[in-house]
């Protein structure tokens, strides 16, 4: 299978199947994502707009984010993005630089990383893993109790994504849960990383590699053994010590 590798990199949410709890929109020139969930996002990437649409292309995606009662999103703005002056363009628009996280790198493993004996993986397969991620995708996050999506919308968020490809990983130590993380395979092949994390008091014990290696065994049993993500200043160096390199460059801009 042939894919351009910093593409997906850069803009690997945008390529992943969509899910009941995605609402997508996919056009020539961008990718649009509303995620509702316990880490909900909103992002315009895959950004190849032509240099005299581009004030009418940001006018259009306000407004697909607004008539959802969402207008705060995030455009991502890689390598590949166009025109060239494309980030200096929404930031005369108005859009601001993330508060976090406002350059991220595009990063890639093409290796398998080395194993972490002794860590105890689960798979989440029913309707209590995922509340368990839920919990610890809250406290991670440090969520207002307020914004936890509640049992019963957990429920149909499980109902509705059961049988499709995402899968998630709790790892526990003394039955106790202490991290997660998922991933999704991409259109292209390589597989997209998301919403890993070890509790602080869990952290240093090759919890978080495990989860790693994981998703790299997921991906060759698929087929494709790449890993794709988008890493923050904190986790970039992490990677790099996992076997990860860096492809690419994202500018995050928020906008509304």
């Amino acid at each position: 299978m042939e894919f351009d590798l910093v593409d997906v990199a850069e803009n690997g949410w945008g390529l992943v199947p969509s899910l009941a709890t995605i609402r997508r929109e996919v056009a020539p020139d961008l990718i649009l994502i509303d995620q509702l969930g316990t880490a909900s996002f909103r992002l315009a990437l895959r950004n190849r707009f032509a240099a005299d649409a581009v004030d009418q292309r940001i006018d259009e995606v306000r407004d697909w984010f607004a008539s959802a009662g969402r207008p705060r999103f995030t455009w991502v703005v890689g390598t590949r993005s166009s025109p060239p002056d494309l980030a200096a363009r929404l930031l005369a628009a108005g859009a601001e630089p993330a508060k976090e996280d406002p350059e991220m790198a595009a990063m890639v493993l093409t290796e398998a990383p080395a194993a972490a004996p002794g860590v105890e993986l689960r798979l989440s397969t029913t309707y209590e893993d995922i509340l368990v991620a839920r919990n610890l995708t809250a406290e991670l996050l440090n969520i207002p109790a307020a914004d936890v999506p509640s049992d019963a919308a957990m429920r149909e968020i499980w109902e509705a994504t059961r049988d499709g490809e995402y899968r998630t990983f709790i790892a526990f130590v003394d039955d106790v849960p202490v991290g997660r993380a998922s991933c999704s395979p991409t259109e292209a092949g390589p597989m997209e990383l998301a919403n890993a994390g070890v509790l602080p008091a869990y952290r240093g014990r090759g919890i978080y590699r495990a989860l790693v290696r994981a998703r790299w065994d997921e991906a060759v049993r698929r087929g494709t053994p790449v890993l794709v993500t988008q890493a923050g200043a904190m986790s970039k160096p992490v990677l790099e010590r996992l076997g990860f390199r860096t492809v690419g460059s994202i500018l995050r801009l928020e906008d509304g």
